[in-house]
């Protein structure tokens, strides 16, 4: 079910290619499939339950449809974030936000919006890096958040900048990295069968 609807998403957002061949519009939705799957092993892990792991799956694919939309539709204001980023050292979204006047999640929250996605959904897409500010729905930003970190730590797909994964979100989910440490051993086994599946 996860999969097939991560499939009609996937076919629907990528009917428009990159604005820029520097930019990589199938290395970003590798990476939010990475964190869909590393979403529901955190949340399994969390002794969440089975519907909450499944939802996780579905908010960490779309976590990141700002990035997505700006590189089909804002690619040299992207190449001018990335720019920014190397040659300052403001964070992420300082660059974001003084190149765009907001940053990529906030850009991301206002389609949700715009296409009426739920709530949870858009708290994701909005506060998956400050999980501390989505008050109810703090907890799944804060896996989502994790999900990142080890996302970025196997370099699956489009990885900007690798993260420590964050204690306050850890505690947030009420996880440890050593609870994650066996259940994250298979996660690019299952990253590969999920795209495998979504490439049939």
């Amino acid at each position: 079910k996860n999969l097939a609807l991560s499939s009609a998403l996937l076919s629907t957002m990528k009917a428009k290619n990159s604005g820029d061949d520097q930019l990589d519009l199938d290395a970003v939705w590798l990476h939010s499939l990475g964190v869909a799957v590393a979403c529901k092993i955190i949340a399994k892990t969390a002794k969440l339950p089975k519907m909450k792991q499944e939802e996780f799956f579905i908010i960490g694919l779309l976590h990141d449809i700002g990035r997505i939309f700006a590189f089909q539709f804002l690619a040299e204001e992207y190449l001018k974030i990335l720019t920014l980023q190397k040659e300052s050292r403001q964070s992420k979204s300082a660059c974001e936000k003084e190149i765009l006047s907001m940053t990529v999640p906030e850009a991301g929250s206002l389609l949700a919006e715009k296409w009426q996605l739920p709530e949870n959904i858009r708290a994701g897409i909005r506060y998956h890096r400050e999980p501390q500010l989505a008050e109810d729905h703090s907890q799944c930003c804060a896996i989502i958040n994790i999900a990142i970190s080890y996302v970025d730590r196997e370099s699956v797909g489009w990885v900007e900048d690798c993260q420590e994964v964050s204690a306050e979100s850890l505690k947030l989910v009420g996880v440890s990295e050593e609870d994650l440490s066996e259940p994250m051993l298979i996660l690019k086994d299952e990253i590969d069968k999920a795209k495998d599946f979504i490439q049939e």
